[in-house]
């Protein structure tokens, strides 16, 4: 489909909505959604290690983590959490073993 270009002002057709990679990543995640049918093909690490690259939409992560009940977090997030925090703990230590090499 295409609509052209979009100019400063101009509205979408009806029915679209434009988010951030951010935004639309983490609502999956939200959701339940593991990252290998989020991002199918790609490695979990690598993943992980782009979503820590994105801008963090600070406003949209507050409001969710304030909706979410803690039986959500301890039951249907708890494999994103655990597949999500070895890649981020990895990352982080090859980021800075890298720098001190």
């Amino acid at each position: 489909m295409n609509f052209g270009r979009l100019h400063s002002g101009s509205q979408l057709p009806s029915g679209i909505q434009v988010t951030s990679k951010f935004v639309s990543t983490y609502s999956k995640l939200f959701q339940g959604t593991p990252p290998n049918r989020i991002a199918p093909g790609q490695d979990t690490d690598r993943f992980f290690s782009d979503l820590l690259d994105l801008k963090v939409d600070r406003t949209y992560l507050e409001g969710e983590l304030d909706r979410i009940s803690k039986d959500v977090c301890q039951e249907k997030l708890k494999v994103c959490q655990i597949i999500g925090v070895n890649p981020c703990i990895k990352f982080h230590m090859n980021a800075h073993f890298s720098s001190h090499s």
